[in-house]
């Protein structure tokens, strides 16, 4: 008796064991849905004072630059209270986003 109930019941626990796992990338196709794009348009100054990191766009945690085209250069810069701030170096010639 005792075989048998382990000859059966085996196969399905490996099985629940399988289907337990996984389907965490049923997501994945939507990954973008919902999220923003912002240019990264802002020119960088050379030596800016902190007025003018002010004007730079905030990057968030979750941000993501993406280079879209050509030779971009993304510079950083934090400002007095630690926050993260990008702009675009002049002497670029591509395009840059911020996905968020």
């Amino acid at each position: 008796m005792k075989k048998q109930l382990i000859k059966y019941s085996l196969p399905l626990i490996i099985a629940l064991g399988f289907t337990a796992c996984g389907g965490g990338g049923s997501d994945a196709y939507f990954e973008n849905e919902g999220q923003q794009q912002i240019p990264i348009n802002v020119e960088c100054v050379t030596d800016p004072t902190l007025l003018q990191i002010q004007n730079y766009i905030t990057l968030y945690s979750r941000d993501t630059i993406i280079k879209s085209s050509g030779s971009v250069t993304i510079v950083t810069y934090h400002d007095i209270d630690g926050n993260k701030k990008v702009c675009k170096d002049k002497a670029s010639t591509g395009s840059a986003y911020i996905l968020r």
